[in-house]
């Protein structure tokens, strides 16, 4: 029985794993950004993460378009403050 429990603890472990959503931008939430490189600072109670973004079909580093700075103050909520150029 105790294999059976680690084995479905292993398959359900893996399934959440794999089905892993980005916790501050979700493709169904309007103003969807592709964001990568992320560098978080914390300032005044609140955090701001600085991301660099891309275009949604690209191929290389080349393709990045610009800056964009997200603002929380509970990490649940976030403000897409846009790109900086």
């Amino acid at each position: 029985m105790k294999r059976f429990e680690l084995l479905l603890f292993v398959i359900v472990l893996t399934i959440n794993v794999s089905n892993a959503q980005n916790p501050i931008l979700q493709k169904k939430d309007s103003g969807f950004i592709y964001a990568a490189d992320p560098a978080a600072e914390v300032f005044n109670d609140k955090v701001y993460v600085y991301t660099s973004r891309d275009v949604s079909n690209a191929t290389s580093f080349s393709t990045m378009q610009d800056y964009a700075v997200l603002e929380s103050s509970d990490l649940k909520t976030w403000i897409n403050h846009g790109g900086l150029y």
